[in-house]
């Protein structure tokens, strides 16, 4: 007796699950993205907030290519990964003034590495150049 049609897709659809929901959640859980998300809840971006998409590391071996929603405004940077990709990752809106050192990347150009508390983020450059040219501007009043 032959099996009904629709059996191998679905036995490729649940194998696929059975695979993908698991990495999901040790990918958020051990990766980073959960410690920062749990320390850093999310607030809604304020209006006139710049928006995009963009890679993003949260360690050495956790990358999001060009999948992270972002929003940036005066008082944080907004994460959040869309529906399908970030089962398991919550939003976060991180403080710039938590932001404690951004320093270019010697090893992925074009990108940042900003340390927040233990954690550590790889940014690309143009999410956080405005938060370096505001920290220039007040560093050089200081001087003055």
């Amino acid at each position: 007796m032959n099996a009904p049609w629709y059996m191998v897709p679905l036995f490729v659809l649940l194998s696929s699950l059975m695979v993908y929901v698991p990495l999901m959640f040790a990918v958020a859980t051990f990766g980073g993205w959960g410690d920062l998300a749990k320390d850093h809840p999310p607030s809604k971006p304020k209006l006139g907030a710049k928006r995009g998409v963009a890679r993003v590391m949260t360690s050495a071996w956790v990358r999001y290519p060009s999948v992270v929603l972002y929003a940036i405004d005066d008082e944080h940077l907004h994460l959040r990964l869309p529906i399908a990709v970030g089962i398991f990752h919550r939003p976060m809106s991180i403080p710039w003034g938590e932001m404690e050192t951004l320093l270019p990347s010697g090893t992925q150009p074009g990108m940042m590495i900003a340390t927040i508390g233990d954690d550590v983020l790889v940014l690309p450059a143009a999410l956080v150049r405005r938060e370096l040219e505001l920290r220039e501007a007040l560093e050089h009043r200081a001087v003055s």
